[in-house]
């Protein structure tokens, strides 16, 4: 079983103009590697991500955007392109560059 040094999880639900809105984000990192999830759902609108760090460094990336789909594999320098990119993906930005350097020794 892998060590866990580092988990953040969020969830907001709210109803407005009834509609709901739903935001997740989920980060966990350790020994085996790097993970994060990020969800957003406004009525019928739909935006999710997810990324899983490999053995070999690379990370494979799912994202949807309503009934689109895209899987790829990509390098940890093209997914933390992505990160800086999308502002919704700000807890992942913030962790990398200023937090994980005190976990991962």
């Amino acid at each position: 079983m892998g060590t866990i040094v580092y988990r953040h999880e969020s969830s907001l639900s709210t109803v407005k103009n009834n509609v709901k809105h739903r935001v997740k984000s989920i980060l966990i990192d350790g020994a085996k590697g790097l993970s994060f999830s990020f969800l957003e759902k406004k009525g019928d609108k739909f935006y999710k991500v997810n990324a899983m760090q490999l053995e070999d460094g690379t990370f494979k990336v799912q994202e949807k955007k309503d009934e689109k789909e895209d899987k790829k594999t990509m390098k940890e320098a093209d997914v933390m392109k992505m990160v800086k990119k999308d502002k919704n993906l700000k807890f992942v930005d913030d962790y990398v560059s200023k937090e994980r350097k005190n976990y991962l020794k």
